[in-house]
């Protein structure tokens, strides 16, 4: 079950044993670690200023491609802390041995891999056309530059107000 969970991307292992996952190299990604609108005690991992808002799996997966480290996505699997949306988690290989030198030398460890993908996730081309709903609101779009703006989800309330006020 566990294998049918796990859908490597294309350039990856593609005969991918769940044991290979346990070696201590390929290391969890969820989208909760860089969602601005969390705080720390709520699961982000990174500062406010390195964060963007809502993202999602495939996002971190286009990222990891970028830096071309292999990667994982596991899609039944949720953040202890929020168990209910269960958006599911990425897991990348940044060494290829536990102790060895890292796979791509911009992104050495986790915690510079989290902050490079906070900046890079809002200018990404799938980002620029992605829409979020709140809940009793309608659809609004999310800034493409807005990642480390700082946009709470106040501020987005505020911005779907203003929507419907336009349409009286």
């Amino acid at each position: 079950m566990a294998q049918a969970q796990a859908q490597a991307q294309p350039s990856a292992q593609q005969n991918l044993n769940p044991e290979d996952l346990k070696d201590g190299t390929w290391f969890m990604i969820y989208p909760i670690y860089l969602d601005s609108n969390r705080t720390l005690a709520q699961g982000r991992k990174v500062p406010k200023e390195h964060a963007c808002i809502a993202p999602i799996p495939q996002e971190i997966a286009e990222v990891c491609t970028h830096f071309k480290l292999p990667w994982v996505y596991e899609k039944l699997k949720a953040h202890p802390r929020d168990p209910i949306t269960r958006m599911g988690r990425i897991r990348v290989k940044i060494k290829s041995t536990r102790d060895g030198p890292p796979m791509n030398a911009e992104v050495p460890t986790k915690k510079e891999l989290l902050r490079k993908m906070g900046s890079m996730i809002p200018s990404l081309p799938s980002r620029k056309q992605r829409k979020i709903v709140i809940p009793g609101q309608e659809e609004i779009e999310i800034p493409g530059d807005a990642g480390g703006s700082g946009m709470t989800k106040k501020d987005l309330k505020k911005a779907a107000k203003k929507k419907k006020k336009g349409k009286r």
